[in-house]
């Protein structure tokens, strides 16, 4: 066959998906964390660095003031999307209390590549892979345990971590949690199609009626998906974590214009592989009790999902449980207020890793 020059959609992907070359692609980089003087601060952390967990090559970025801070994990909540970059942007001063780790777990960002089995996307995979970066943060920074935060979808993965090895955490911090994916999604759903009632689109409710309520099972859920966060993000300011998928965003030296494509990729082919097996999830029947200090951080106005996260605030059994809430809104509060969430994590946070005691239970507004 003569090759026109043309780029097809199966030769996009594979350029796309393909294994990096070190010797042909830029990997990105993070800058030093500088002090007064201009100078890297010393004993600062900050390294983009590609590690095997579970036998697949994934990323992760580590950034700290100090190398002695105590380790923030942090679990990413868009399936297939990537925070290496955009967490530190945001919330940059937290680098100056804790060694912050984001990871981009396997079929997200950075960490995507051709040729890893899709069944391995489950979240038992996931936890596992999750727990050996962990065994190596711990091992790495003389840290015998480490906070961890999940976002949203990335609560779920965060629970079976502190479940399977609560010795190694000091505190949960969950934002904008999913308590229970399909509830979650046919509870937005009926809010989207109450909003749009009310606003007289009936284009949109045709659309929405014709895809049906979640949970989607067909092979064209993803479109279904994607209809409905588009949906919820015109009328609820919500996105089910699947967002606006742009090539220019997310930016940053620690990402190349490969890894952009990639994340793009990602939040579509991963999601459409690991959501269906995250709808028989709820940890208010299956994660009630937790050996570890737990913070629910959610944005001050009510939201349709918000009886799920006050159903597992009242069910849990927890050494410490908090509802925290944020001045902002949306499925983001800690990006969209990162003074008052910073500010908080000093508070509240920090002083677990500096002793055995805790806050007393309550619900905080920063």
């Amino acid at each position: 066959m003569v090759d026109d020059g043309t780029l097809s959609p199966a030769r996009l992907r594979q350029l796309l998906m393909r294994r990096a070359d070190p010797t042909r692609q830029t990997r990105g980089a993070t800058p030093p964390i500088l002090g007064s003087d201009g100078a890297p601060v010393v004993g600062s952390v900050a390294a983009l660095e590609r590690t095997t967990l579970g036998e697949t090559q994934q990323w992760t970025l580590l950034r700290g003031h100090r190398d002695t801070n105590p380790v923030l994990l942090v679990i990413t909540g868009g399936l297939g999307g990537t925070t290496i970059g955009t967490f530190g942007r945001t919330l940059g001063e937290l680098e100056r209390h804790f060694t912050v780790v984001t990871w981009d777990c396997r079929g997200a960002g950075k960490s995507l590549r051709a040729g890893y089995p899709r069944r391995t996307m489950t979240v038992t995979q996931l936890t596992s892979d999750a727990l050996e970066l962990v065994a190596g943060l711990r091992t790495r920074f003389h840290q015998r345990k480490i906070v961890l935060l999940g976002h949203s979808l990335g609560t779920l993965v965060a629970v079976r971590m502190l479940q399977e090895r609560p010795e190694w955490f000091r505190a949960f911090v969950s934002v904008a949690p999913v308590v229970n994916p399909a509830s979650r999604d046919r509870a937005v759903w009926q809010a989207t199609i109450d909003a749009a009632t009310a606003a007289g689109d009936r284009w949109m409710l045709w659309r929405l009626r014709r895809a049906g309520s979640p949970p989607h099972t067909s092979a064209a859920r993803i479109l279904r998906y994607r209809l409905l966060a588009l949906a919820a993000a015109r009328y609820l300011g919500t996105d089910l974590d699947l967002g606006r998928v742009r090539l220019s965003a997310p930016t940053g030296s620690e990402l190349t214009w490969l890894d952009r494509l990639r994340t793009a990729i990602g939040q579509l082919r991963t999601f459409q592989t690991i959501y269906p097996r995250l709808q028989h999830l709820d940890l208010v029947t299956q994660a009630a009790r937790l050996e570890v200090p737990v913070f629910l951080v959610t944005g001050r106005a009510p939201d349709p999902v918000e009886d799920l996260v006050l159903r597992y605030h009242d069910a849990l059994d927890a050494p410490t449980k908090a509802l925290v809430r944020l001045a902002a809104d949306g499925p983001r509060p800690h990006l969209a207020d990162p003074r008052g969430f910073t500010d908080w994590m000093v508070a509240t946070v920090l002083p677990l890793t500096q002793s055995t005691g805790g806050p007393s239970p309550t619900v905080a507004t920063p």
